[in-house]
């Protein structure tokens, strides 16, 4: 990438929007940041901190992990704003999911699992499809 492109670089711009970044597309990455945030606290809790569930325990922890990774993709797509990008939202929500595992193996109790990441995975793609289909990315 030569020098020029990579000083105009800016992933906030929105498409057609010239060289100003509007208020709308901060708030988007913002909740994006903040939303990252909220997995890095729930992985921040050491396993005796969490609640358990009983029988159904692993069933709502993994449902949760879908819902979190779909969220945080469907947020992504949504700032990124652009159809022919999805990828990008699903491949940037399970790389941080990989990083959420590997920070988990500095809290007491938590384990890191590539079972987790897959699971996140799933979720990612969900999020990102829900995006596609409701119309939230823009063409």
């Amino acid at each position: 990438m030569a020098s020029s492109q990579v000083s105009n670089f800016n992933p906030l711009k929105e498409q057609g929007a010239g060289s100003q970044v509007s208020k709308r597309q901060w708030v988007r990455w913002a909740l994006v940041v903040v939303w990252m945030g909220v997995i890095f606290w729930f992985s921040a809790q050491p396993s005796y901190a969490l609640p358990n569930f009983g029988a159904p325990d692993t069933l709502i922890k993994k449902t949760a992990h879908v819902t979190e990774y779909a969220i945080l993709s469907w947020l992504i797509q949504n700032a990124r704003g652009e159809r022919r990008t999805w990828w990008q939202a699903w491949v940037t929500a399970v790389l941080y999911a990989a990083t959420d595992e590997f920070h988990q193996l500095f809290v007491p109790g938590r384990a890191s699992r590539v079972t987790d990441v897959m699971i996140d995975s799933v979720g990612a793609a969900i999020g990102t499809a829900i995006a596609m289909w409701r119309g939230t990315a823009r063409t």
